[in-house]
């Protein structure tokens, strides 16, 4: 946590953490990189982002939107940095441009064909995760960022966007199926409410009926005193 949090620890402490492997540590956490819970997201790049920093890639390609080769696209990436800053601005309504303009860094990280591959492999995952966001707006400009990527990239990103449909239909379906489960404890519940009911009223019959008994058996005790005295 102290680590995560970047408090003063322990410097071979420090090290170790830095030396994890990067790979096996995307690979441990690369599902709770779109995972529903805003926490989940968070901490996982919060982790991914103490991990030693790579470099940019320099694989000759041209960057078409400057025509220069690497410019500003060399050094250290700051990938899960500029993450982490996406994910954790406000996500007020009406303050979503830090949101944007990081989203728009890590779009033009992926573009420049230089972002490490180790990273653009997370990156369909972050921005998928956004939708998890509720707030139209900000669906606008990760659907805006995705679709040069996934035009790009197909086999990177098309899966990842098919699992996250299949994830969000059966966590619909398991809300559906949570509901009827509700609805029909309810229904039982309300059935044993009306047979109870019911056998109240059956209580109530019986006990008229025999203060009714009753009463005619007095009457009755009642005339037969009465034709005694008469007698005499």
């Amino acid at each position: 946590e102290a680590l995560i949090q970047g408090d003063a620890v322990d410097e071979s402490l420090r090290d170790a953490f830095l030396d994890l492997p990067l790979e096996a540590m995307i690979e441990a956490l690369k599902e709770s990189l779109m995972a529903p819970e805003r926490d989940a997201r968070v901490l996982s790049v919060s982790i991914l982002n103490r991990l030693r920093v790579v470099d940019y890639q320099d694989n000759g390609e041209l960057n078409e939107e400057t025509n220069s080769r690497r410019k500003g696209f060399s050094g250290p990436c700051p990938f899960f940095d500029t993450a982490y800053s996406m994910l954790t601005e406000n996500e007020h309504a009406l303050d979503q441009r830090g949101k944007g303009v990081n989203m728009t860094k890590l779009r033009n990280m992926a573009l420049s064909g230089h972002l490490p591959d180790v990273y653009e492999a997370c990156l369909p995952r972050i921005l998928v995760g956004m939708f998890h966001v509720k707030l139209r707006p900000i669906w606008n400009q990760v659907i805006l960022v995705l679709q040069p990527l996934a035009e790009r990239k197909f086999d990177l990103y098309w899966p990842v966007l098919w699992q996250a449909i299949g994830d969000a239909r059966s966590r619909k379906n398991a809300e559906l199926a949570a509901e009827a489960a509700e609805r029909a404890a309810m229904a039982a519940g309300n059935s044993d409410d009306d047979e109870d009911a019911g056998a109240d009223d059956d209580a109530d019959e019986d006990d008229v009926s025999h203060i009714e008994e009753e009463d005619d058996e007095d009457e009755d005790d009642e005339d037969d005193d009465e034709d005694a005295q008469g007698k005499r």
